[in-house]
């Protein structure tokens, strides 16, 4: 069944045109696992559409493939930004450590510090030890793709 892809998300556009770009190109390399291999062949084709900026919200996309688009979105939410990022403290704790507001002598709960240690640690694992290049605009991009996931999601449940 194909319905209108239904939302506003374009590659290219906005402050997170290079994370949004580098992680949709990402999809295309991880979806060896989509089956069958017709639903894998139809979900790249849709991927490279979107990439050349060529879907729009009107555009007729099979369920199936925006499940699988949705999905993905959300898994990339979740390693980017979701991970140790659950609670309000840790999360007002980063855009304070972002915005170059938490000094040494900055008060910070002890748990929040051992998830930001942790959090730390992970990304230089992923990032630096495993050779993978990394910007801070990962962990925006990852609560965008959030976002973007969360509306896609409720837009196949009313369609569907």
């Amino acid at each position: 069944m194909n319905i209108p892809f239904g939302i506003k998300f374009k590659c290219g556009k906005g402050k997170h045109s290079d994370y949004t770009y580098s992680e949709v190109s990402a999809f295309i390399e991880g979806a060896d696992n989509v089956a069958p291999q017709s639903l894998q062949d139809e979900y790249i084709a849709f991927l490279k559409e979107w990439l050349a900026n060529k879907v729009k919200p009107s555009t007729l996309v099979n369920v199936e493939v925006l499940k699988v688009f949705q999905s993905d979105l959300d898994n990339r939410c979740q390693i980017d930004f979701r991970e140790g990022h659950d609670h309000d403290d840790y999360i007002a704790f980063l855009k304070e450590w972002l915005a170059n507001k938490v000094k040494p002598s900055t008060l910070v709960n002890v748990e929040v510090l051992k998830v930001f240690q942790s959090d730390l640690d992970n990304r230089c694992q992923i990032d630096f030890r495993e050779g993978h290049d990394h910007d801070d605009y990962i962990i925006a991009g990852g609560e965008y793709f959030g976002r973007v996931a969360q509306k896609l999601s409720a837009h196949i449940r009313e369609a569907a």
